[in-house]
């Protein structure tokens, strides 16, 4: 039968020759009757008058589409009107394309078709101008559309390039007498549209899929509209299930949810702003409205993960409102035309194609969306069929986006590993999925600490990673099951999964370390569902589904080394007390220059925070956040702490010769210790200017006495100056009063409890502000990414001197009236203070040398044995 069908193909078009005419139906059915499932092979050919190097390796069929096509000009697609050249990669090492007259500035793009026979998973090509290049990856078969942003390969955003040419070069490994075909460049302002063509998305279908007989059999009839309704239709048919979105149960309050949306307006999350309003809503999916210092990438980043999209989904699916599934596809539409994909890595400011963004569209917002709205008369087959060339664009640009530490790349192979899961129906698909699961495996190898943290040590974006790869799973669990490596993924996720519970406090909120935004942890996310038998997850699922009786964990304090984070815990009720503190890595992008950094909630408030690090702008705010001076940790002459990192360490690890912590814990007391020392200043322009050690003890409540937290700096400087050391603490409130000469400060919120600092020893200035916003910022609150900026206190104790300091400050956690409960301050000896607390027995501590550790002990308080806490991560 193949047999027969090649020969009346061959017959049909010699006809068409004849008559001087092509039919598409002709074309169509020597495009079928050439191709058999798997990867697509024989695909379009280009016109057979064009050669390389002088005629040497003629065009024709066998070369640019596979043995008996011919395509000729008029057919509607510029790859096969536009005469091609074949390149021989075994002959030739690289081709120059002449650029087009004219100058040519950053902003353009060039543009043109290329045809590969397969994959190639060890080559590339280099794509230069002038010298200045990047990688093309080959990660796709057939014919596509190539688009380079020249800002991705010029010399500068301003270059100007009035000759010259673009170069291709091999890179890499290609299998003998690879040959591929190309068009001759055009240059372009804005490209539009998919990279294939109405036939180039027919190569891509598995026709033999089983539910595909009326797509195959509309394609048998040679009838290109045809095939492509019964493609849409397809798509049509009901196939939510693939990965669902809840219907609301308030139709109202998903109308007002939807109206911005329905409107042209975008809605983006939290970190960047609410809303923009486009002119006649029509969005400009390269815009951004963000100027001065609160200019920001994140706005067009955000924009092209097309969040609202959800909303017009969930709307729809509440009210059946065409409405809503047409406001989508004329926005989908738009966006398609307007951002077509590079084919190079293109990570720029205005760029609707970084790794993050491509693997996060595909592996929610977009296939949820398009299951849900596609049975919609509001959306018509020609957005369907965009929709899907642009499935493959997805894919294409995945599989070959290079590889990197963090979570861009993890989350952008996640996106390549779902769409492989839920489109069956295209022949990558398999492809896609092997790829994805392999290359975010990886990923998670590398990049995962064996104690189950992502190395940037924020718990918003570790959440994120987890969340979005158990995501992964579970859309491959429903559509068919998961293999045994990918179950095996499991075990790796379930520890992932628990480490940021270990270090919530008693309400479920991790504080906001590091870059991110707050995260609860309560209700246990989708890993309450995938990990039933983990303590750690009951725990944090019964936090939201039945408090009063969450079963808490069997332990209450520990020290985690690998991130460096150390918790100190009464329990794990909600008014429990809770520390912690960061002794470990920088966290690389995301990290804070913040070693040594105390958090701590008493009685289940907030008290002492870290703020998050703020928007990701340009504003005063944004360079607050990740300083030292926005922490509860310290400053030498003014200047903040510097860690660094780099390719070869993008954790941003402690230097070498940092003492390991040292952490122990019993029933009366919690002690944890470690070092800073590292340089201080920026980049540049840093040194070491003086070590410093800090050492706590977490004094647990017996029926007399406690919560209490003793905090102990000691700083050694590195050479006989005089140096200023200036101890920070940031607490969550705007009313407090202040006694013994500033030395003890207490917060006056009412019908709440409250708290008393207390500077015990070696600090000789001591200021407390809110609200300040020169010639410094000083007291001010916000959450991560979002909230704030809000009024807060800011407490400073400082002491200047050439020789070693110690400074000791004590936190006093109260109910009650809010008057200062520390009734009295007696230093009894150069080494030992008598504390009186309204309510409690005395409290006596005695200082040791500074070189011990512990270097303080508490009256009748036993200490724990301690451990020094060295990681696993080499």
């Amino acid at each position: 039968m193949k047999t027969f069908g090649i020969l009346f193909n061959v017959l049909l078009a010699l006809a068409a020759i004849a008559a001087g005419a092509w039919a598409v139906s002709s074309v169509m059915k020597n495009y079928r009757a050439l191709n058999e499932p798997g990867e697509p092979r024989a695909q379009r050919p280009a016109s057979p008058n064009k050669s390389v190097a002088a005629g040497k390796f003629p065009v024709t069929g066998e070369v640019c589409g596979g043995p008996g096509r011919r395509i000729l000009p008029a057919t509607g697609d510029a790859h096969d009107g536009t005469p091609a050249t074949a390149w021989n990669l075994g002959k030739e090492e690289s081709v120059d394309l002449p650029i087009p007259a004219g100058n040519i500035r950053a902003s353009k793009y060039f543009a043109l078709w290329m045809y590969l026979p397969s994959r190639v998973p060890d080559g590339h090509l280099n794509v230069s101008i002038r010298g200045r290049s990047d990688r093309m990856s080959l990660q796709w078969v057939g014919w596509r559309k190539v688009i380079i942003p020249v800002a991705a390969i010029a010399e500068s955003p301003g270059t100007s390039l009035k000759e010259g040419t673009l170069q291709l070069a091999k890179g890499g490994a290609f299998p003998p007498d690879f040959t591929i075909c190309y068009t001759a460049p055009e240059v372009l302002d804005s490209p539009q549209g998919p990279g294939l063509s109405d036939r180039d998305l027919l190569d891509h279908i598995n026709l033999e899929l089983p539910g595909m007989e009326s797509v195959r059999e509309a394609v048998t009839t040679g009838d290109l509209d045809a095939s492509l309704k019964a493609i849409a239709e397809h798509f049509r048919e009901g196939l939510s299930e693939r990965l669902p979105i809840a219907t609301p149960s308030n139709k109202q309050a998903a109308i007002g949810a939807a109206a911005p949306a329905l409107r042209g307006e975008v809605v983006l999350g939290a970190g960047v702003s609410d809303q923009y309003a486009f002119p006649e809503g029509k969005i400009d999916w390269d815009f951004n409205p963000t100027k001065g210092n609160n200019f920001t990438n994140e706005f067009v980043w955000s924009m092209n993960r097309h969040g609202w999209w959800d909303t017009l989904a969930k709307t729809y699916l509440a009210t059946k409102d065409d409405k809503y599934a047409a406001a989508w596809a004329g926005q989908l539409d738009s966006w398609v035309d307007q951002c077509p994909s590079p084919a190079i890595r293109f990570e720029g400011g205005n760029s609707a194609w970084r790794g993050l963004e491509t693997g996060l569209r595909q592996s929610g917002v977009w296939p949820s969306v398009f299951f849900a709205l596609a049975p919609s008369p509001g959306v018509p087959d020609s957005v369907i069929i965009k929709y899907l060339k642009s499935v493959v664009d997805h894919g294409s640009f995945l599989a070959g986006h290079p590889y990197g530490p963090g979570n861009h790349y993890l989350l952008a192979m996640v996106g390549l590993y779902t769409q492989g899961i839920l489109f069956p129906e295209f022949r990558d698909a398999a492809f896609w999925r092997q790829a994805g699961f392999q290359k975010m495996s990886l990923s998670l190898e590398r990049n995962t600490m064996p104690e189950g943290c992502w190395y940037e040590m924020s718990p918003g974006y570790h959440s994120w990673v987890v969340s979005r790869t158990l995501g992964a799973l579970s859309a491959a669990k429903n559509n068919g099951g998961v293999s045994p490596s990918e179950n095996a993924l499991a075990d790796r996720l379930q520890k992932m999964a628990e480490w940021p519970i270990k270090l919530a406090g008693p309400d479920g909120t991790v504080p906001t370390v590091n870059d991110g935004g707050q995260v609860k942890v309560e209700g246990g996310g989708a890993a309450a569902e995938v990990f039933p038998d983990s303590a750690l997850i009951k725990w944090a699922a019964a936090l939201k589904s039945d408090p009063s009786h969450a079963v808490p964990p069997p332990f209450t304090s520990l020290a985690l080394p690998d991130s460096g984070y150390i918790v100190l815990r009464t329990g794990w009720k909600r008014d429990d007390s809770y520390v912690l503190m960061d002794a470990g890595p920088l966290g690389g992008w995301h990290g804070h220059q913040d070693s040594l950094n105390i958090v701590a909630d008493f009685f289940g408030r907030h008290f002492v925070f870290d703020n998050g690090g703020y928007k990701y702008d340009k504003s005063d705010w944004r360079k607050y956040g990740p300083s030292t001076a926005s922490h509860n940790t310290a400053m030498v002459d003014s200047l903040g702490q510097f860690r660094g990192f780099d390719a070869a360490d993008p954790v941003g690890r402690n230097p070498q010769d940092t003492p390991a912590p040292l952490f122990g814990t019993n029933e009366k007391i919690d002690y944890a210790s470690a070092w800073y020392v590292g340089d201080y200043g920026v980049k540049g322009h840093s040194k070491r200017i003086a070590t410093h050690h800090r050492e706590i003890g977490f004094l647990k409540p017996d029926g007399q006495r406690g919560p209490l937290l003793v905090v102990v700096d000691t700083f050694t400087p590195a050479d006989k100056a005089s140096h200023k050391y200036q101890v920070r603490w940031h607490i969550y409130t705007t009313k407090w009063q202040t006694a013994m000469n500033g030395r003890c400060i207490w917060t006056t919120d009412s019908s709440q409890p409250n708290l008393a600092v207390l500077s015990l020893d070696g600090a000789d200035e001591f200021q407390a502000d809110a609200g300040v916003k020169s010639p410094e910022l000083l007291g001010w609150y916000y959450a991560g990414q979002s909230g704030g900026p809000t009024p807060s206190l800011t407490l400073r104790q400082s002491r200047s001197a050439a020789a070693p300091v110690r400074m000791v400050t004590v936190f006093v956690p109260f109910k009650g009236p809010a008057e200062n409960p520390v009734l009295d301050a007696r230093k009894d000896s150069p080494t030992s203070w008598t504390i009186s607390i309204k309510g409690q027995p005395p409290l006596t501590l005695d200082f040791q040398s500074s070189q011990s550790s512990p270097s303080f002990s508490i009256a009748g308080i036993p200490w724990p044995q301690t451990q020094p806490q060295t990681t696993a991560q080499k």
